[in-house]
């Protein structure tokens, strides 16, 4: 049972609560608005932001990644452990497109990535013969 409190004083309760959530809307209003300044001044300084997800499974032996590319494009990666392969596709206006695969067994050997490499986009074949020349 609760006691009962004199007229004036219920008013000042309902008073106080009223403040209270005044003041925690205030608070909320101000962390958005204080989030949506850092999320368009932050861009500015450190690049766009990278939003990617990855998942494996050691049952299945393979692995996949999506991440918002170029223009916020969504692409999904997809790795193959047995054929060591990746499969890459981009993804939007409800279809998946695939974009490029490719059999990766020798670039997992490279020790290191030679300029040249980086500019003329080696095929497989080209990359085997480097490693195995090694």
């Amino acid at each position: 049972m609760r006691p009962c409190l004199p007229a004036h004083d219920r008013k000042k309760g309902s008073v106080m609560l009223k403040r209270r959530f005044l003041t925690l809307l205030a608070c909320l209003l101000t962390f958005d608005i204080a989030l949506r300044v850092i999320d368009r001044v932050l861009p500015t300084f450190l690049g766009p932001r990278a939003d990617a997800q990855a998942a494996a499974s050691p049952v299945e032996k393979v692995a996949l990644a999506t991440i918002q590319g170029p223009a916020n494009q969504p692409w999904v990666y997809l790795y193959d452990v047995d054929s060591q392969r990746l499969a890459a596709y981009q993804t939007g206006n409800g279809c998946i497109e695939l974009r490029g695969v490719r059999q990766v067994t020798y670039d997992l050997k490279l020790v290191e990535l030679l300029g040249n490499l980086c500019s003329s986009h080696p095929t497989v074949k080209q990359v085997k013969d480097i490693v195995e020349k090694k």
